[in-house]
C-alpha cells in the first residue's frame, strides 16, 4: 500500500500543511487574545509558557505525519508476533475447509461412473445434493427452503468463509483509508491545538484517535483476525476425518456411513463463520476501549452481547422460521388443498364435459346413423320400385312385341296360305276349264259324224242339227254341258275363294283378337307389377324411416340419461372440491394460529435477552 499513501498523500500534504499554517496563524493570534483576556493580561510565566506551546504545535504541524508514520510502525511491531501465528492459523484453516468441503459435500467416483478422474490422477468428484441417502438424479427430491439441501448449505458455508477471508483485507483496506485521513488531516488539527479549548475539542480526541489506531488497531486486528480464524478452525474441527458419503458402484447411489450429521455439521460451521466473521465489526471501537484501559469491559461487553445477540437472534431467527414454517405449512395446506379442491372440481368438470361430449356424441351419431338408415332405405325403395318398374316395363315390351310379333306372324301366314289356296284353285279352274274344252271339243266331235240331213215326209230335216237342237232341248247338249260344268267350277271356284278369304279373315280376326288378348294380359301384368313394385318401394321406406326414427330416439334418450349423470357428476365434485376447501381453510386457520402464538413466544424470549446484557 506504500505506493498508493504516496500517489495520495504526497501530492496532498504540502497544501494542507501550508492550510494548516494559514489557520494557525488566525488560531495563535485568536488564542493569545483570548487567553490575556480571561486571564486578564499574561505574566512572565505564563507568556512563557504560551510560547512553548505554541512551539510545540509548530513542531507538530511540520511532523505529525511522521510521528504518525512513527506510531504506526511501533504499533505493527507489537503485533508481529501474533501476525506470525495467524499465517499458520490460516494455513491450517484452509488445510481443514479443503479436507471438510471434500468429505461432506462431495463423494469420490473410484470408477469413474458420473465423473472422470481429475489430472493429477485421483478419483473425480461427485457433488452431494442431499443429506440423506439418494440417487445423484433426484435434483427434486427436496423443494422447502428449510430443508437440508446440501449445494445451498455450501453456499451459505463459502459465503461465511469468504466473509472471514475478507474481514483481513477490509481492515487493511480500511487501515490505508484511515492511515491516509489521519496523516492528511494532522496538520490541520495540530493548527487548532494553539488555543487550549479548541485542542480540548478538536486536537486531544484526534490524538486518542491517532494513538487508537496506531497502537491498538494493529493488535487488536490480529487478536480479532486470530479470534476469528481459531473459531473457524474450531469449528472445522468437529470433522473426525472420515469420509460421510459413499457412492454404491451397482446403483450409482449415493449412501451415508451414518458417522455423524452431515447438514447438522454444516450448519453448525456456517454459523460459527458468521459469527466470527461478525468480529471484524467491532475492531475499532475495540481498540478504542483497550487504548482506555478498558480491556474486560470491552471484552466482557462484546462476548456477552455478542452471546446474548446470537442467542436472542438464533432464538428469533428460529421462532421466526418455526412460525414462517408453521405459516408456510398452513399456506401450503390451504394451497394444497385449494388445488386438490380445484383439481377434484377440474376432475368431475373434465368428466362431466366428457360425458356431455359422449352424450352429444351418441346423440348426433345416433342422429346421423339414424338419417343414414332412412336415406339408405330410401334409396333402396325406389331402387326396388325403379327395378321393378324397369322389369315390369321390360316384361310388357317383350309381352306387347311377342303379341305383335305372332300377330304378324299368323296374318302373314293366313295372307300365304290364302295366296297359295288362291293359287291352287285357279289352278284348278284353269285345269278344269282346259278339261272342259277338252270336253266340248270332243262333244263336238259327236255331231261331225252325224249325217248332215235327211228327208222325212217330204221335208228336208237337218240330223246334226236336229240332234244338237234335240240334245240342247235336253240340255243335254255338250255346250250346255260344259257350261254347266264351266259355271259348276266358277261358282265352286267362288265358293272356294270366298271361303279362303273367310279362313284368312277369320284367322287374322284371331291373331288380332289374341294380339288383343295378350297385350290386355301384358298390361295386366304391368299394372301388377307396377303395384307390387310401389308396394315393396314404400314397405321398405316406410320400414327403413321407422328404423331410423327408433335409431334417433334410442340415441335421444341415451344422451339424455348421460347429461343428467354429467350434471349429477359436476354436482358431487363441486361438493367435495367445497368440502377439501373448507377441510384446508379450516386446518390453515388453525396453523396460523399456532405460526402466531410461536412467534410472539420467541420474539419475547428475544427481548428479554437482550435486556439482559451487561452495560458499564
Amino acid at each position: 500500500f506504500q505506493s498508493v499513501l504516496n500517489t495520495i498523500i504526497k501530492p496532498l500534504l504540502p497544501i494542507l500543511v501550508f492550510l494548516a499554517w494559514i489557520i494557525a496563524s488566525f488560531v495563535l493570534i485568536f488564542a493569545f487574545i483570548r487567553r490575556f483576556h480571561d486571564n486578564r493580561g499574561l505574566g512572565p510565566e505564563q507568556l512563557i509558557a504560551w510560547a512553548i506551546r505554541s512551539i510545540i504545535f509548530m513542531v507538530l504541524i511540520g511532523a505529525s505525519p511522521f510521528i504518525i508514520d512513527g506510531l504506526t510502525i511501533t504499533g505493527k511491531f507489537f503485533a508481529r508476533p501474533i501476525r506470525t501465528y495467524n499465517h499458520s492459523l490460516v494455513a491450517e484453516f484452509d488445510d481443514k475447509m479443503k479436507k471438510y468441503v471434500k468429505a461432506n459435500f462431495a463423494v469420490e467416483d473410484p470408477n469413474a461412473l458420473l465423473a472422470e478422474r481429475l489430472p493429477n490422477g485421483e478419483p473425480g468428484l461427485v457433488g452431494i445434493i442431499m443429506d440423506k441417502e439418494s440417487s445423484v438424479k433426484d435434483i427434486t427430491g427436496e423443494l422447502n427452503i428449510l430443508g437440508w439441501d446440501m449445494p445451498r448449505m455450501f453456499t451459505f458455508m463459502v459465503i461465511g468463509q469468504n466473509i472471514i477471508k475478507f474481514g483481513g483485507l477490509f481492515l487493511a483496506i480500511a487501515g490505508l483509508f484511515i492511515l491516509m485521513g489521519l496523516k492528511l488531516a494532522a496538520p490541520v488539527m495540530a493548527a487548532f491545538g494553539f488555543d487550549e479549548k479548541f485542542a480540548a475539542q478538536i486536537f486531544y480526541p484526534f490524538c486518542w484517535g491517532v494513538a487508537t489506531f496506531a497502537l491498538a488497531f494493529p493488535i487488536v486486528k490480529e487478536v480479532t483476525l486470530y479470534v476469528c480464524y481459531g473459531l473457524g478452525v474450531l469449528a472445522l474441527s468437529i470433522y473426525n476425518g472420515e469420509a460421510t458419503f459413499s457412492l454404491d458402484p451397482v446403483t450409482a447411489k449415493i449412501i451415508t456411513n451414518g458417522a455423524y450429521d452431515p447438514a447438522s455439521s454444516a450448519l453448525i460451521v456456517t454459523a460459527l463463520f458468521f459469527v466470527s466473521s461478525l468480529c471484524f465489526i467491532l475492531v475499532p471501537w475495540l481498540s478504542y476501549r483497550v487504548l482506555r484501559g478498558q480491556v474486560y469491559e470491552g471484552v466482557s461487553q462484546i462476548s456477552m452481547g455478542w452471546m446474548l445477540s446470537s442467542m436472542g437472534t438464533a432464538l428469533e431467527t428460529y421462532g421466526l422460521v418455526a412460525g414462517a414454517a408453521i405459516n408456510r405449512q398452513a399456506e401450503n395446506t390451504q394451497i394444497q388443498g385449494i388445488y386438490n379442491a380445484e383439481q377434484t372440481a377440474a376432475r368431475k368438470s373434465l368428466e362431466a364435459a366428457n360425458q356431455s361430449t359422449d352424450a352429444r356424441l351418441v346423440s348426433s351419431v345416433a342422429g346421423v346413423e339414424g338419417g343414414l338408415t332412412t336415406s339408405l332405405g330410401q334409396i333402396r325403395a325406389n331402387q326396388v320400385t325403379q327395378t321393378l318398374l324397369a322389369e315390369a316395363s321390360k316384361n310388357y315390351g317383350l309381352s306387347s312385341s311377342a303379341a305383335a310379333t305372332k300377330r304378324e306372324i299368323a296374318g302373314t301366314l293366313a295372307e300365304a296360305q290364302g295366296t297359295k289356296e288362291a293359287r291352287t284353285i285357279d289352278g284348278m279352274k284353269e285345269v278344269e276349264l282346259r278339261g272342259q274344252g277338252n270336253l266340248e271339243r270332243f262333244g263336238m266331235k259327236t255331231y261331225e259324224f252325224t249325217p248332215g240331213g235327211s228327208s222325212i215326209a217330204g221335208t228336208s230335216v237337218p240330223i246334226r242339227t236336229g240332234q244338237e237342237l234335240f240334245d240342247w232341248s235336253r240340255n243335254k247338249h255338250p255346250i250346255q254341258e260344259v257350261n254347266k260344268q264351266m259355271d259348276s267350277t266358277t261358282r265352286s271356284n267362288i265358293a272356294l275363294q270366298n271361303n279362303n278369304t273367310g279362313i284368312v279373315a277369320d284367322t287374322k280376326v284371331e291373331a288380332s283378337n289374341v294380339y288383343q288378348g295378350e297385350i290386355n294380359q301384358a298390361l295386366e301384368t304391368q299394372a301388377s307389377q307396377s303395384k307390387q313394385a310401389f308396394n315393396t318401394g314404400s314397405s321398405i321406406a316406410s320400414s327403413s324411416t321407422r328404423q331410423g326414427a327408433g335409431i334417433q330416439l334410442s340415441g335421444i334418450r341415451r344422451s339424455a340419461e348421460m347429461e343428467k349423470m354429467s350434471n349429477q357428476t359436476n354436482f358431487e365434485g363441486r361438493s367435495e372440491a367445497a368440502s377439501i376447501n373448507q377441510t384446508a381453510a379450516t386446518e390453515a386457520a388453525r396453523l396460523r394460529m399456532v405460526s402466531t402464538v410461536v412467534t410472539g413466544f420467541f420474539r419475547d424470549m428475544d427481548r428479554r435477552l437482550e435486556e439482559m446484557k451487561p452495560k458499564y
